[in-house]
């Protein structure tokens, strides 16, 4: 007899994984198989098909996420049940991270596959999800929270978060009409220079998530050094980002120096982690992917038909950053200090 107890938490992401594949076919046979993308064109490199997958090498590329987070789930089982590291015990907190990477694999296979604006919806939640969960655990970890109050600021904030790109997206909703400087980052649509609800969610969230993100990390590692903690965040959003607006650049500036010095005068616990090699590995690795993502826009290395896609090389390499980063945080220290802003 199979023991339902061993690997609980794995047995049901696989067999969820299993069902949520198997509906994607089920669905695709009623709703996409032969037709055209019902979509705008998503500015990737791979030629659509008409069939159960649009674009079969990004969509099975998308599965390396889904592969990182059933092994974080995996080796959970042999976690003690209480540590004083979360994510080395059998705490909310290494079930929330796999399964958001789970989640964005699941939702990359689904907007990949189907092109239709629900498997959007699922691509971009999917993101914000697992991109949002750092920064709750940063700061779960600095001010000491509960595990229910970890997943309930967590939970409420996601859901809020999904319901405004669910709408967004569905409903192609214009807040403000010829907004000067206003483009998002992943439009191509003619009147890109509108400021639609879905911008909030996927230009503004999902770029003031990863600049905290930064923030924070710069925060532990450099015992609160107030210079780093603000050049960091703007060094990646200068650098990294495609052709930003200029007022998103102002915005996100703006409330990275807010956050930065917010956190330097309250800086909470010290949280000891090893920076090498996992948080320089993830960095490179996403740096990589950022790369071959940029490589994948370019009409000179585009080969449509190939089986070879530098998109799904980012999806593979930023699959590596996700098992990266939850090894570094697995390396916090037991001992938490009380910092303040003199360090």
């Amino acid at each position: 007899m199979i023991n339902l107890e061993t690997k609980k938490e794995f047995k049901i992401a696989l067999a969820s994984t299993i069902l949520f594949i198997l509906l994607f076919f089920i669905l695709g046979l009623f709703i996409w198989n032969g037709v055209e993308p019902a979509i705008e064109k998503d500015g990737f490199c791979e030629a659509k098909r008409t069939g159960l997958l649009k674009e079969p090498m990004n969509s099975l590329s998308s599965l390396s996420f889904v592969l990182v987070g059933l092994y974080i789930l995996y080796i959970m089982d042999d976690f003690p049940i209480k540590g004083k590291n979360p994510m080395r015990s059998r705490n909310i907190a290494p079930i929330l991270y796999a399964t958001g990477s789970i989640y964005i694999g699941l939702g990359s296979f689904a907007m990949h596959g189907s092109n239709t604006a629900l498997g959007g919806i699922l691509d971009w939640s999917g993101m914000l999800f697992f991109i949002s969960f750092p920064v709750f655990y940063n700061l779960s970890r600095s001010y000491s929270w509960s595990e229910n109050k970890l997943l309930g600021l967590f939970s409420i904030v996601f859901i809020f978060t999904v319901l405004i790109d669910a709408v967004g997206s569905l409903t192609n909703l214009v807040l403000i009409k010829d907004y000067s400087g206003i483009d998002a980052l992943i439009a191509t649509d003619s009147d890109s220079k509108n400021l639609k609800l879905k911008h909030i969610t996927r230009d503004y969230f999902w770029a003031l998530y990863i600049g905290t993100w930064i923030i924070l990390e710069s925060k532990n590692i450099t015992k609160n050094n107030l210079i780093i903690m603000i050049s960091l965040p703007l060094i990646a959003l200068f650098s990294l980002t495609v052709e930003p607006p200029q007022m998103l650049l102002l915005i996100l500036t703006l409330l990275f120096l807010i956050i930065a010095f917010t956190l330097y005068y309250y800086p909470g616990q010290k949280i000891v982690r090893r920076a090498s090699p996992f948080l320089i590995g993830g960095i490179i690795t996403y740096i990589i992917g950022n790369i071959v993502w940029r490589i994948d826009k370019s009409v000179e290395h585009c080969v449509p038909e190939s089986l070879f896609q530098y998109h799904s090389l980012w999806h593979m390499s930023t699959a590596f950053s996700v098992l990266f980063f939850y090894y570094y945080f697995s390396t916090e220290e037991d001992n938490l200090e009380i910092s303040d802003s003199s360090e």
